[in-house]
Order: C-alpha cells, then structure tokens, then sequence
C-alpha cells in the first residue's frame, strides 16, 4: 500500500489534529511536500510537533522522511511540466517572502543534519590529505569547483576533476590512500561520478559525498554522506542549502589550521603590494 493510501485510510483513528494534516496531506500532496515544516504548520495552524508527531506515527523517523518519501511515491510520477502546471493553477508558486521562508529552512536543515563525527572526520580528511579532488555533474558540478576554487585560495590542496577534459580514472591516476575525494550530486541524480568514486575506492581514498537526501543512489558507495535540502517550487535545485555547507566546510578548516591562514595572508599582503607597485611603475 502506498503512504498516500495508508493516510486515507487511518482517517477513523486520528485525532481532530492528525485529520486536519491528513486531510491537507491527501488534497495537497505536492504543495505539502514543496512546504517547509514550519508553513505547513502555519497553513493547518498546529504545531511543529504535531506535524513530527504525525511523521511518526506513519512509521517514519522524522519529519524530512515522511515528506521525503511523499515526494517519491506522489510527487515524481507527475511530468516537470504537470507539477509546475498544477502550482500555478493552486496559485501556489512562492513570492518572495516565502522563497525567503524556505531557504532559510534548508540551510538550517542542512544544519540541524550535519553529523559532528562525521564532520570532524571530513576535516581531519582535508588536513591530512596530499590533494583533495572535487566532482560534479550538471548544477552539482559548479558546486564542485566553487569548493575547490575557494580551498585553494587559502593554500589547501585542492584539485577540480574536469571529466570533459580526461576520463576520471586518468585524472585520479596518481591518487593515494592518505588522498580525499567530495563528490557533489543532486536531482536528478546521475551516475556520472560513479566512475571516479569506484577508482577512488579501490586505491582506498576516503569519498565523501554532498547531496540531498539519502535516497541518492551513491551514497551507498562513500563513507561520509552530507545531505542539504536543494527542493523548490520549480523543480530545479537551490544551490543556498550546499552553498552554506561549503562555506561552512571552509571556515572550519581555515579555523583548525592557523598557520596556513597566515601564511595566505602573508602572501596575499605580498601579492597586493606588487600589484600595486606595477600600477605605479
């Protein structure tokens, strides 16, 4: 039985609260999960806990579960064009204030997910890796070389993997253990990194990966996992969630090595001061 259909028919057993959710649920399953936690809260006018509490109740962990997985049953077996068809007729697409809403949602989402093991872990990687290599494919591919880009100013060893310029293999050819691979991948997801994350296992590279949701299909095969809500009315990926991330990322690893934070800066002030004695020259 799909979640939908399980919904619908508890109907006789809720409370007056868990009918009201289950009732804007079955009548609005893609505004519901397009919704943050704390609108549909002020949509129905309960509580944040009721809502986790009805997630619950559904068998599910959490909140971002149950509408996670909404989304897969309901929501995904409409076309790109129907869903957005259907938000324009509800008059539901987002004005600003509620685009707002929602990105601020996401990156305390993305937040609230962050695993303080698991980040320490990513940060011990970065510290002690030889290179550090990035990868994406499609939007998650900017993201990539946006965290590399940014690394590499402040002296990390950081290494963009371009694969329209040599296969991943190639360009992971002198990788070692002691190496890190981040790999970047949002819907619609692609295997186009399974290449490089394989080889970067088999040479015993630690991988960690940057996504949405657990049900991307490579985060079976890493072992760091890192999940920023990128959903929107349009179907098209907000990049703010995984951009606070790699912001974040970068300052704590700016923060944990001192010295090479000075020396960039060091060698900043240098590069400035030439800079301005050729304009004068």
């Amino acid at each position: 039985m799909k979640l939908i259909e399980t919904i619908a028919s508890n109907m006789d057993e809720y409370t007056k609260t868990e009918k009201k959710i289950a009732t804007y649920i079955i009548n609005n399953v893609l505004e519901f999960t397009l919704s943050t936690i704390g609108s549909v809260a002020d949509e129905l006018e309960v509580s944040k806990t009721s809502l986790i509490r009805f997630a619950k109740r559904m068998g599910f962990d959490g909140y971002i579960e149950f509408r996670k997985k909404l989304q897969e049953e309901e929501v995904m077996r409409f076309t790109p064009a129907e869903r957005f068809r259907r938000l324009v007729d509800n008059k539901y697409l987002s004005n600003a204030e509620k685009m707002e809403y929602k990105e601020i949602d996401s990156i305390r989402q993305c937040f609230a997910n962050i695993s303080g093991a698991s980040f320490d872990r990513l940060l011990r990687s970065i510290t002690s890796a030889k290179q550090v290599y990035t990868a994406g494919f499609d939007v998650a591919s900017f993201l990539a070389e946006i965290l590399s880009y940014r690394m590499k100013t402040f002296g990390f060893p950081f290494e963009y993997l371009d694969a329209s310029r040599s296969a991943f293999p190639q360009r992971l050819m002198f990788a070692t253990p002691e190496d890190l691979l981040i790999v970047f991948d949002f819907p619609d997801y692609s295997d186009y990194c399974l290449d490089a994350i394989l080889y970067a296992k088999e040479k015993g590279m630690t991988v960690a990966l940057i996504t949405d949701y657990v049900t991307c299909p490579l985060a079976k095969y890493t072992d760091l996992s890192f999940y920023c809500d990128s959903q929107t009315d349009i179907f098209k990926n907000s990049l703010m969630a995984p951009l606070f991330f790699i912001n974040l990322l970068m300052s704590a690893a700016v923060y944990q090595n001192n010295e090479k934070m000075i020396e960039f800066l060091k060698r900043r002030e240098e590069t400035k001061k030439f800079e301005q004695s050729k304009k004068h020259n």
